[in-house]
């Protein structure tokens, strides 16, 4: 276990060192662009990267039945004939689903609708590719690169707030949100391309034929298919509430609603280094020390949230003096942050288990019940009370549910249970409502975030030991 611990860290090192950048990028965008932009305009950006949620659906399962196949293996023991088919099948249906969504936009006309397909194809096709790229870095175990990557994208993503700035002022475009998806796509693009090439020897040179592959296709994308739709369904169900919200209410009040999940997003960019390595590693574990590591897992990623769930208390002045017309955000975030814990616990424990155990099938059907209880809830929740605190409120109680009935299949199958996750769940949600109570302090219900979460996982580090 010393050697998967040690390979484990090291990995997450290279990737949080890339996600170090990133999140340093996405305070400045998250922050610097709401700020440039009137609260109409951010809403506009904010609905267009909401239906940018859904482009996943366009990689036809092959990205995932590449990560369930090849994971853990040596760049080296890569066949380079049939790979090369692989991603030129890709490259191809990727074209094809853009170019189909981008003629959509331009019969549309030259309104919003038109603009934000002709964007959302792009988009697909530069998210999607890059994804691909990602894949094969994050299975071949070449986390390093997978760092450098993510620092030059997060890079980019700044930069483009800059030259949206710079650019209105110099008069070379208007400072509306149109611009700043076209900046923010010149990026991505730039990404990709430099991706494209670092990974060319397994797109040109000679590629074994679609007649031969073609059966190892199949069941690639059958293989994959569950896993994606099991990713989809866990991007809208974390994206339901925002979804309702940006079909209920009218844009400011999304933009506002928006702003607030964009605070959680940049929380979720601190430990996604956990789950980009975590499942390569729990590949190469046999099920006795796999099923050994659940409880430490189960109970240190969400105390590890709710460590950084401290960052609340600095934002309440920062947001209230620098971004006046976002202040209602507070209230939001407020109820929504505990649900981060339950959400990570899911994504980054219970489905890469499920994925390294041969459940992601099962996986798949009970995030998409879930899924179909959060809209549900949503929609009732809206329908009694007409507010948006009481959609958030819905969609954190469906969180909670979410771990409950995914982990139960591991407590069924391998006796794995499911109280340490809860508990710390459940404390931890208390502990912050307790913290943000009106007339606690800010520093007080700082230090106290701060230091329990701190405290109990050094106490489970000495325990696991």
């Amino acid at each position: 276990m010393n050697g998967d611990l040690r390979d484990t860290l090291k990995g997450i090192l290279h990737v949080g060192m890339g996600n170090v950048l990133k999140v340093l990028s996405g305070v400045l965008v998250g922050f610097a662009l709401p700020a440039l932009l009137s609260v109409n305009e951010y809403g506009f950006v904010r609905t267009c990267t909401l239906y940018a949620t859904y482009v996943g659906l366009f990689s036809t399962g092959l990205i995932d039945g590449l990560a369930l196949r090849f994971g853990g293996t040596e760049l080296a023991a890569l066949e380079r004939a049939p790979f090369r088919r692989y991603s030129r099948c890709f490259l191809l249906l990727e074209g094809l689903f853009a170019l189909g969504l981008c003629l959509a936009g331009l019969l549309c006309g030259g309104g919003d609708a038109g603009f934000a397909l002709v964007w959302l194809a792009v988009f697909l096709l530069t998210n999607n590719i890059t994804s691909f790229c990602q894949t094969l870095s994050q299975i071949t175990g070449r986390f390093r690169e997978l760092s450098r990557f993510t620092q030059l994208q997060s890079l980019l993503s700044a930069a483009t707030v800059g030259l949206l700035w710079l650019g209105s002022g110099a008069g070379l475009w208007r400072m509306d949100a149109r611009a700043y998806l076209l900046l923010y796509t010149l990026g991505n693009l730039t990404v990709m391309l430099l991706y494209l090439f670092r990974w060319r020897e397994l797109v040109l040179g000679e590629a074994a034929s679609l007649r031969q592959e073609g059966s190892a296709l199949r069941r690639l994308i059958r293989t994959g298919v569950p896993l994606m739709l099991a990713n989809l369904c866990t991007l809208l169900i974390l994206s339901a509430d925002r979804q309702c919200v940006n079909v209920l209410c009218d844009t400011a009040t999304y933009a506002v609603y928006a702003f607030a999940y964009n605070i959680v997003t940049m929380i979720t960019m601190v430990i996604a280094a956990v789950s980009t390595v975590l499942f390569p590693t729990m590949k190469r574990m046999d099920r006795e020390r796999l099923l050994a590591a659940w409880p430490g897992l189960i109970t240190g990623i969400p105390l590890l949230v709710f460590l950084c769930l401290a960052v609340y208390f600095p934002l309440v002045p920062f947001i209230g003096r620098f971004l006046p017309a976002y202040t209602g955000a507070l209230s939001t975030l407020r109820i929504v942050f505990p649900g981060l814990a339950a959400s990570s616990a899911v994504t980054i424990v219970v489905h890469n288990y499920d994925k390294t155990l041969g459940l992601s099938d099962r996986f798949c059907l009970q995030s998409m019940a879930v899924l179909a209880l959060s809209v549900l809830a949503d929609l009732a929740v809206w329908a009694a009370f007409r507010t948006t605190a009481a959609i958030s409120v819905a969609s954190v109680a469906v969180l909670l549910l979410w771990y409950l009935i995914t982990a139960g299949t591991l407590r069924r199958r391998f006796g794995l249970t499911v109280l340490p996750g809860l508990a710390a769940l459940l404390c931890g949600t208390g502990l912050f409502y307790l913290c943000t109570m009106p007339g606690v302090p800010l520093w007080l219900g700082f230090l106290l975030q701060l230091g329990l979460p701190a405290a109990a996982l050094l106490r489970l580090r000495g325990r696991l030991r």
